[in-house]
């Protein structure tokens, strides 16, 4: 899926030449294998190195500029490994970006896969298995729903194929395990604290439903912040960011009731997080407002491991972070 394109006067565009010890910045040919939303600047951040040296900045090309419909908004990005093609949650849009790994500078939205009349989009789940594509969506306070849009690689201006919603203050995040067609939705309840409702029939789910299970996670509403889950259906294991830490369900397709993690990793900040997992690499990533924690062993690591902190850019707040293996 990589692709070797030059691209012309690209120093002008990045961030920052990453890369410590004196070393020049990786050639910009070189596909992208990290990308981050940065709704401080606007922009989607990636390079090539999805392993950077501790303290070095992240993100050595952008996508940035007028053109690009990317605003202070920026919600949430999910990438499609195969067909290199990004998709950004931005305010009531989700925008999608093709040739993701070597797109650079003032470039438009390959397309808009759709767009709300009110509200916002949160939380995106791509599952590339089934071309669709969850999308939480905030519309008020106490107004939310999944949109859930098959066809995804095509779509257009499209409205969902179909919705669902249960009762909730609002919606940060949404994963599914595609294997066990279970879908886990990471929310505020309307008991005013944070939960992970989960949902069995996830293929078909429509209509206003109820959870057959919740995880509760107690935390209080933290407005403006990202909140995502990762999912690894091969080994029944749920990611799931709280307050400085991220939480490690195994067996989460039977988990049920206040939140009992069988591992929690502690974070170097004490902030939200957007995670993702690089599954074979084996190493965790949460991106907070300040910068990116990398976390190697993610499938054994607890406690307080041992992190590789990476430093957002000036001006950066990032908001969500997705891996190319």
């Amino acid at each position: 899926m990589r692709y070797c394109i030059a691209i012309v006067a690209l120093a002008a565009l990045t961030a920052c030449g990453g890369g410590g010890g004196g070393s020049s910045p990786a050639p910009m040919a070189v596909a992208s294998k990290i990308f981050i939303a940065d709704s401080g600047n606007a922009q989607i951040g990636s390079s090539p190195n999805s392993n950077p040296p501790p303290g070095a900045n992240v993100i050595q090309r952008v996508i940035t500029g007028s053109s690009t419909m990317l605003s202070s908004n920026l919600a949430d990005i999910a990438l499609d490994v195969a067909n290199d093609r990004l998709y950004v949650s931005d305010t009531g849009s989700i925008l999608v970006f093709n040739n993701a790994s070597t797109a650079a500078g003032n470039v438009a939205p390959s397309r808009v896969v759709s767009s709300l009349a009110a509200g916002t989009f949160a939380g995106l789940f791509l599952d590339t298995v089934n071309d669709r594509l969850y999308a939480t969506v905030n519309v008020t306070f106490a107004t939310t729903e999944v949109r859930v849009f098959d066809k995804v690689s095509s779509a257009v201006n499209a409205s969902p194929t179909r919705t669902f919603s249960f009762p909730a203050n609002f919606l940060f995040d949404i994963a599914v395990d595609t294997t066990k067609n279970i879908a886990y939705v990471y929310d505020f309840a309307n008991t005013g604290f944070s939960q992970i409702s989960v949902f069995d029939n996830a293929a078909a789910l429509s209509g206003s439903v109820a959870p057959n299970r919740t995880i509760g996670i107690g935390e209080t509403f933290s407005p403006g912040r990202a909140i995502g889950m990762f999912i690894d259906p091969a080994n029944d294991r749920l990611y799931a960011p709280r307050l400085g830490a991220v939480m490690v369900f195994d067996t989460a397709s039977t988990n049920n009731g206040p939140a009992a993690p069988v591992r929690t990793v502690t974070l170097p900040i004490a902030d939200v997080s957007n995670i993702t997992v690089d599954l074979t690499a084996n190493r965790l990533y949460a991106a907070d407002t300040t910068g990116l924690s990398i976390i190697a062993n993610a499938s054994t690591a607890s406690g307080t491991p041992v992190i590789n902190r990476v430093l957002a850019p000036s001006g950066a707040v990032f908001k969500a972070v997705a891996v190319a293996p």
